[in-house]
């Protein structure tokens, strides 16, 4: 074993000075890093070429011997380099840090010939690249597997790239598959899943219909590209397998957004007379789920607003449930739960639409004055309301262009997509999201009301000795491995995810990573002292702006929502994919008790004045007031 000044290394395979014969040299050995420095990459250079290895399989050994609070350590690599002529050779091995930098670990010296030993056994295959070669790593035996996504260049979706593809083990069922891109932070991925269409796929795996794997890891800003993205198997004896290794670059997207303002027809002004009978108008909602997004609590204050006016009643229907049911019936109001999954499923349009009727027949739409749908995923109702002759009115909050869920059928998508624009009228919170679906609703009458703070909540005096924060896991992660006497004056809070499989895949994420990060029941700012994020879509905006109408220590994250709310402030934002900015923020205001105390009560007014609960409710009343009398 050898030692630097940020790991302890060791060459386990060839012996120095050895003869090796060629084409390829592979080479095995392991590197744990020192109490705050993490190791995440490595590479070998060799006549003028450079080579990324695999660095990230699992040993149990060297968790015990280093005294890991983890069961294993993904510090084994593997690395392979062509050579092309006979006689002695030197490799330079290199390691990277979690900054970035790369450090050079040993020269290893060693002789090519024919009658060299070959390597013991062959885990990797090599990928040319520009500079070199990639050591890339497929399922090995007893695993049988394949990535479809993220493919080498993935889009990402709110600082996340998509794993999609099939994965088993032919002996035994897998207990968990986990995936990372860094080795820092590993996220969790739903497998096992069942996919009839894999049995076709894969007839020669008998298990294949039940080996779907997918789910999204997280891409943080500061990686270096290619990262080596890393799928590992976990099973119910507790062994960990790394199956899969491939180099992935994000697409790069563009930042700029245009600030033209998005044209619509608006909504002209009605007055809705009251029922001879005094009885209030009758609303329903649909959701698509009863989750704490900003979909959902939005609805959740408008049921309660229009309750309380007395001139509406509301129902909610739900395609999931979830804990705001009780929040809801804490207002009086029950919600419905319908379930779509058989219509997105349909194989062809007689299933489809039977799947429709079905669904149809589920929702009481007798005596509605009006509906109203908050996610792109309940736009198949809307035509269903319209054949009843009720008023419906589509509140899109989504911040990228509507597309149908594209493993739909055709026919679904295309029905997806003609009800969307079938709506009378459309809400949206902010310019930069009606900008984006112009293309969508080209003609259709719409407004924009912005995303209030929660009701009730008014500026609090400042607590300088308390350190409380809502903080990412890789935020919270990072201060907790470098800044240890920093962390330990913190307590890290996260709010639940805004999805079912979600919340269950990042509640893993965070017993794996962090234990000491606690799980909150909402988003609730009350007794908090900062509020960092929510970064990589992990749950909504709305303690960003009640946490500023409370005039607590608040770093944004950096939406074109919050881009367009906050672009008169002085206040800090960052990218949705960048945990390493929040933690500087973190240690900057545990240094100094009253930083961000100053850009956080300017923006506080700013918040209080246009994100006003009572006027934004009462406009989005007057709103769906106007579409009910102008289309009923």
């Amino acid at each position: 074993m050898r030692e630097t000044t940020i790991c302890f290394h060791n060459l386990e395979w060839p012996e120095p000075q050895a003869t090796l014969c060629g084409p390829i040299v592979w080479l095995r050995g392991w590197i744990v890093g020192k109490p705050g420095c993490d190791c995440i990459d490595l590479r070998i250079r060799h006549a003028g070429a450079t080579h990324l290895g695999v660095l990230g399989l699992p040993r149990t050994d060297l968790a015990a011997h280093f005294e890991s609070d983890k069961p294993w350590l993904p510090a084994e690599y593997i690395i392979g380099v062509p050579v092309s002529t006979a006689g002695p050779i030197s490799l330079t091995l290199e390691v990277m840090d979690s900054h970035g930098l790369w450090h050079s670990l040993e020269t290893i010296h060693l002789t090519i010939a024919p009658e060299g030993l070959p390597p013991p056994r062959v885990e990797g295959r090599l990928e040319a690249s520009p500079d070199g070669t990639w050591t890339t790593r497929d399922a090995h035996h007893p695993f049988h597997g394949h990535l479809d996504q993220p493919g080498n260049s993935p889009i990402l979706n709110h600082g996340r790239a998509p794993v999609i593809g099939w994965l088993l083990d032919e002996t035994e069922s897998l207990a968990q598959v986990l995936a990372t891109t860094d080795t820092l932070v590993f996220n969790h991925l739903e497998h096992s899943q069942t996919d009839d269409a894999l049995a076709i796929k894969v007839p020669e795996h008998q298990n294949a219909r039940h080996a779907r794997l997918k789910g999204e890891i997280d891409y943080p800003a500061t990686l270096i590209e290619p990262a080596l993205l890393r799928v590992y198997a976990g099973s119910n004896e507790g062994e960990v397998t790394l199956c899969f290794a491939q180099r992935i670059a994000a697409q790069k997207q563009s930042t700029s957004a245009s600030q033209q303002r998005a044209e619509y027809p608006a909504i002209v002004p009605h007055t809705l007379a009251a029922y001879p009978s005094g009885r209030p108008r009758r609303a329903l909602f649909m959701l698509r789920a009863l989750l704490p997004d900003d979909a959902c609590l939005r609805a959740l204050d408008l049921v309660r607003h229009l309750k309380g006016s007395n001139r509406w009643a509301a129902r909610v229907v739900a395609m999931e449930d979830g804990p705001l049911r009780d929040a809801f019936l804490e207002i009086d109001t029950e919600s419905l739960i319908v379930d779509p999954g058989s219509l997105y499923s349909a194989t062809d349009e007689p299933a489809a639409d039977n799947a429709l009727t079905h669904l149809e027949q589920q929702i009481r739409w007798d005596h509605l004055d009006a509906f109203v749908i908050f996610d792109p995923l309940c736009g198949w109702a809307l035509p269903l309301a319209k054949q009843h002759g009720i008023p419906t009115l589509f509140d899109c909050g989504q911040e990228s262009t509507l597309q149908p869920d594209q493993t739909a059928i055709p026919y679904v998508q295309d029905l997806v997509r003609r009800s969307w624009q079938s709506t009378d009228a459309v809400c949206f919170p902010s310019q930069s999201v009606a900008r984006v679906q112009q293309s969508v609703f080209t003609t259709t009458p719409a407004e924009i009301i912005p995303y209030w703070h929660t009701p009730g909540i008014t500026a609090k005096p400042t607590k300088p000795d308390s350190r409380i924060a809502i903080a990412p896991l890789r935020t919270a992660d990072w201060v907790n491995k470098h800044h240890p006497e920093v962390a330990a004056r913190w307590q890290f809070r996260q709010g639940p995810a805004t999805e079912t499989s979600r919340e269950k895949l990042t509640r893993l994420d965070e017993q794996f990573n962090m234990p000491a990060l606690q799980a909150a029941p909402d988003w609730s700012t009350s007794n908090l002292d900062l509020c960092l994020g929510p970064l990589f879509a992990r749950g909504p905006l709305r303690p960003i702006f009640d946490a500023l109408a409370a005039n607590i220590s608040t770093v944004a994250v950096q939406t074109p929502i919050t881009k367009e709310y906050l672009a008169n402030s002085r206040l800090p934002m960052v990218a949705e994919s960048n945990p390493l900015a929040l933690a500087h923020h973190l240690i900057a205001r545990d240094r100094q008790p009253d930083y961000l105390q100053s850009e956080t009560e300017t923006t506080g007014v700013l918040i209080r004045k246009h994100h006003a609960p009572d006027r934004l409710l009462t406009q989005w009343e007057k709103m769906l007031s106007s579409v009910a009398a102008s289309h009923s």
